[in-house]
C-alpha cells in the first residue's frame, strides 16, 4: 500500500511549485477552492478512497462519491444540525429530514443503475470487445452490479465515450496523445487498454497529477512516469527514449514540452477555466498536434464559451466529426484536424 504521508507530501509539493508561475497555469476562479481541500480530504481520508469520499473538491474532478449527503465537518449548517439532533423536540425534526435526504439518494442510485444497464446493452450489441476490459475499481468507487460484473458509474461511461470516439478515429494511426484535464486518467486508461502501444501524456494542474500517477501505476506498473522535476524534461522529450509509455506532468511544466501530438484531447474541463487558459489551449493545439478532440459543455456557465467560441479559436482546424452526446445532452463532442 502507498505511504500516506509521502503521497500528501507529493500533493503538497506540486502545489508549492504552482505558486510562482504565469497565472495562465494557475487554477481558475472555479477550481481555486476545490484545490486546498481536496488535499485535506485526501489526507483524512486515505489516497484509497479517492472515490468514495462524499466531499465537493473530489466530485469536482470527476471522483468522489455523488450518492452520499455531503455533509462537511466544518458545515455551520451540520454543526447546528448535529446539536439540534440531541434535543428531544427537534430530534423528530433531524430524523425526518435525514431520512428525505438519504431516500433521495438512494432513488439517484437506483436511477443512475438504469441508465447504466442501458449503456451497457448498448456496448454488448455496438462494442462487445469493450466489455473485456475490468473496471479495476481503484479508488473505491461506489459500485454497481450489472450481470454478475463489478462497474463503477464512471467507467461504462468512459467506455460508451470510447465506442463513439473510435467509430471517428482510428487508433491504430494514433501514435500518440496528450491529454489536458484527465482528472485521474479513465479515458486514457480505457484508450492505453485497447491500444497498448500509444504513448500517452496526462496533464492537470497540481495537485490532481499525483492522483492521476496513483490511478494508473495500479493499472499499468512499470509504465507509467510522473515527471514533477523541470531538471528530467531533456529526457521526457524524446517519447521513445525510454520503456515507459505513460507519462504524467502538471500543467504549469507544460511549456517545457517540445513534442508533436497525433492527438490532443480535453473533455469537461476547457468549459471551467478561465477564457485566456482556454486560449493559451487552443493555441497550444494549433502548434502542437494534428488532430484534436473536445466535449465540453455547448456553452460553459462558467467563462460562456461556446462551440463557436472553439472553432474560431482553433481556426485553420477545420471540423472533422460532430455528434450528439447521448449521456451529457449539454456536451458537444467534436473532433478538429489541420
Amino acid at each position: 500500500m502507498i505511504d500516506q504521508r509521502l503521497f500528501i507530501n507529493l500533493m503538497r509539493s506540486m502545489q508549492l511549485s504552482n505558486n510562482n508561475v504565469d497565472s495562465i497555469f494557475k487554477p481558475s476562479g472555479y477550481w481555486s477552492q476545490y484545490s486546498n481541500d481536496m488535499v485535506k480530504a485526501l489526507e483524512g481520508n486515505g489516497i484509497y478512497n479517492f472515490r468514495s469520499i462524499p466531499n465537493k473538491s473530489l466530485l469536482a474532478f470527476a471522483t468522489g462519491n455523488m450518492f452520499k449527503p455531503l455533509k462537511s465537518e466544518d458545515s455551520k449548517f451540520w454543526i447546528s444540525h448535529k446539536i439540534l439532533s440531541r434535543i428531544p423536540l427537534f430530534s423528530l425534526f433531524t430524523e425526518r429530514y435525514e431520512k428525505e435526504i438519504n431516500d433521495a439518494w438512494t432513488n439517484a442510485y437506483t436511477q443512475a443503475k438504469y441508465k447504466l444497464q442501458l449503456i451497457k446493452e448498448n456496448l454488448k450489441h455496438n462494442s462487445p470487445d469493450l466489455l473485456k476490459i475490468k473496471d479495476p475499481l481503484i479508488g473505491n468507487p461506489i459500485v454497481f452490479e450489472l450481470d454478475d460484473q463489478k462497474y463503477s458509474e464512471e467507467f461504462l461511461y468512459k467506455l460508451f465515450e470510447f465506442s463513439e470516439l473510435r467509430k471517428k478515429i482510428n487508433f491504430s494511426k494514433i501514435n500518440s496523445i496528450i491529454e489536458v484535464g484527465c482528472s485521474y486518467g479513465l479515458l486514457g486508461s480505457v484508450i492505453i487498454s485497447m491500444n497498448k502501444d500509444i504513448n500517452y501524456f496526462f496533464v492537470d494542474m497540481a495537485p490532481v497529477p499525483a492522483i492521476t500517477f496513483y490511478y494508473l501505476n495500479k493499472l499499468f506498473p512499470s509504465r507509467v512516469r510522473l515527471i514533477p522535476e523541470k531538471k528530467e524534461y531533456s529526457e521526457f522529450n524524446s517519447l521513445t527514449s525510454e520503456s515507459c509509455n505513460i507519462k504524467i506532468i502538471c500543467a504549469h511544466d507544460l511549456p517545457l514540452v517540445k513534442e508533436k501530438y497525433d492527438l490532443f484531447i480535453n473533455t469537461s474541463s476547457f468549459q471551467e477555466m478561465d477564457i485566456n487558459q482556454v486560449k493559451y489551449y487552443c493555441d497550444f493545439i494549433k502548434q502542437n498536434t494534428h488532430k484534436c478532440y473536445l466535449n465540453n459543455n455547448k456553452k460553459s456557465q462558467y467563462n460562456k464559451i461556446d462551440t463557436e467560441w472553439y472553432l474560431s479559436a482553433l481556426n485553420p482546424m477545420k471540423v472533422e466529426s460532430e455528434w450528439n452526446d447521448i449521456i451529457y445532452s449539454s456536451y458537444q463532442p467534436i473532433i478538429l484536424s489541420n
